[in-house]
């Protein structure tokens, strides 16, 4: 009973992810298809993010259908193929991890990031499919008896297990994380030292000007800094996000891994540990959907529009 009740979980929170997803990307196609808000929209950043919304949305739509697997399908393992890692989970992952490192390269090293835009998807895609294929041919993917689900199938060898999840998904989820955590430090300490300087300080630079010239100036320095610190603090709220989903997602992992493996049963702590990882990976699409839509080149192009 409580297996069927995590496999609702599951498949019921990546459905929600996804249709919220599928809502996002509904709103970003009506602002494009209006000529007057497009423009608004041309961003490395905002595209970057739309399709990881879209692999979000596949993902969640393939991850419902799998939870709601009883028992092994011939199916299961191209569905955890698709659905874990490579066209979703890991595209998602990595096109996250490339919001953060285009928002480093044009902050501090004032990088064109249209020149590596393509870079970004070609990057994402080819490293999925290099991180993924190898498990599917090795036959790591398929129905796991203990979880009650389609997955890493691999109990005969435990330690063989825990190595093939943590070298195709667990490590390189935890590389984004820390990278993305680092980029957002490195990003908001450059924008106090750079873009927030004391009044004082430009006053005694600009000696030359008259003292109407530079209040006039400051003011409008102060209203720039304050809107472009806005914009980067709300771009940087995508790594964040992704820094704590794939740390609390990591770890569930391998707890669930290792004490699935032990000889005693599964405890109360442990079923919770499960149920977080399913919301986890479930709910997902809702966090990035809601980041989407608050993105802060959104509320421009609606005003366009309406």
């Amino acid at each position: 009973m409580k297996q069927i009740h995590r496999n609702n979980l599951w498949a019921y929170s990546s459905f929600a992810g996804a249709m919220c997803c599928a809502v996002a990307l509904c709103v970003i196609g009506m602002l494009y298809v209006h000529s007057a808000s497009r423009h608004e929209l041309d961003r490395v950043s905002f595209r970057l993010m739309t399709w990881s919304l879209v692999s979000n949305t596949i993902f969640g739509i393939t991850s419902g259908c799998v939870g709601f697997m009883t028992e092994p399908a011939w199916g299961c393992r191209f569905a955890v193929w698709i659905k874990s890692i490579q066209l979703t989970l890991h595209i998602s992952t990595f096109l996250l991890f490339c919001i953060a490192l285009n928002l480093h390269l044009v902050i501090l090293h004032n990088v064109r990031g249209e020149n590596l835009e393509k870079w970004y998807y070609i990057g994402s895609v080819l490293l999925a499919l290099v991180l993924t294929i190898p498990p599917l041919v090795a036959k790591q993917y398929g129905w796991d008896d203990v979880v009650g689900t389609c997955w890493y199938a691999n109990r005969g060898d435990v330690s063989e297990r825990i190595r093939w999840q943590v070298a195709t998904q667990l490590f390189w989820s935890m590389a984004c994380a820390l990278g993305e955590l680092v980029v957002f430090v490195s990003v908001f300490t450059h924008m106090l030292r750079h873009h927030v300087r004391p009044f004082s300080l430009r006053l005694h630079r600009r000696s030359s000007l008259t003292m109407a010239t530079a209040v006039a100036r400051q003011r409008s320095s102060q209203h720039y800094t304050i809107t472009h610190r806005g914009v980067i603090i709300r771009i940087a709220l995508y790594p964040i996000a992704s820094f704590i989903l794939n740390s609390i997602i990591i770890a569930c992992d391998l707890q669930s891994t290792v004490s699935s493996s032990l000889p005693h049963r599964a405890t109360k702590a442990t079923y919770g540990v499960r149920l977080l990882n399913d919301f986890c990976y479930g709910g997902r699409g809702i966090v990035y959907a809601i980041l989407g839509i608050t993105d802060p080149v959104s509320p421009r192009p609606l005003q366009y529009t309406y």
